[in-house]
């Protein structure tokens, strides 16, 4: 769906309207893309968790460390991923436009 044209000087890319099934596609794309980055969010956070459990284990923390260490971790992860949604569902509205 892409055309090129050049007028000397100027190289002129043109697309042409999406259909629904290319928007289809695209919102597809973004779904899984969003996903992608949850499951991202996710690792990080149980990498975390596992060596704040280790330095507990080690006793480099205290108990009370450890609990506002979580907290303060999930807060971060749950921002991050009202982060995702928010731009997952500005994109689906671009698309959709």
């Amino acid at each position: 769906g892409l055309s090129v044209t050049n007028d000397g000087n100027t190289v002129r890319a043109t697309m042409a309207e999406l259909t629904s099934e290319r928007r289809e596609e695209l919102a597809k794309t973004v779904k899984k893309t969003a996903e992608t980055a949850r499951i991202s969010i996710r690792n990080h956070r149980d990498e975390v968790m596992k060596k704040v459990k280790g330095a507990k284990e080690a006793k480099e923390i205290t108990e009370d460390d450890e609990f506002s260490i979580k907290d303060a971790l999930q807060k971060k992860v749950d921002a991050a991923n009202k982060r995702v949604d928010e731009l997952t569902e500005r994109k689906l509205t671009s698309i959709a436009e």
